[in-house]
């Protein structure tokens, strides 16, 4: 049954970063300035956050504290960074 979970945890790990790299890889022709933009910036630090989670609840490390503040303050830059910006828009010069 081992086996079984260890193949599963590749498989999903293959997938997280095949769809990593597939947003990565798209991510430059997505049209600078506008609200998409950001909402496509955002989905990695979403995906960086759902990582650390998926982790530490699929591993059970010995430090989760650690691991938890580590994802909570990836999340807060999120926050930060989105708040940010709305106010961006309504501030640049060329549009």
């Amino acid at each position: 049954m081992k086996v079984f979970h260890a193949a599963r945890n590749a498989r999903a790990s293959w997938a997280f970063l095949a769809v990593g790299l597939i947003v990565l890889g798209t991510y430059p022709l997505v049209p600078h300035g506008g609200v998409t933009y950001d909402v496509w910036y955002q989905i990695f630090g979403i995906a960086g956050t759902a990582a650390i989670l998926v982790g530490v609840w699929r591993r059970a490390p010995h430090a989760r504290a650690g691991w938890i503040a580590i994802a909570l303050g990836q999340f807060g830059f999120v926050l930060g960074d989105a708040g940010a910006h709305p106010r961006d828009h309504g501030n640049r010069a060329d549009g």
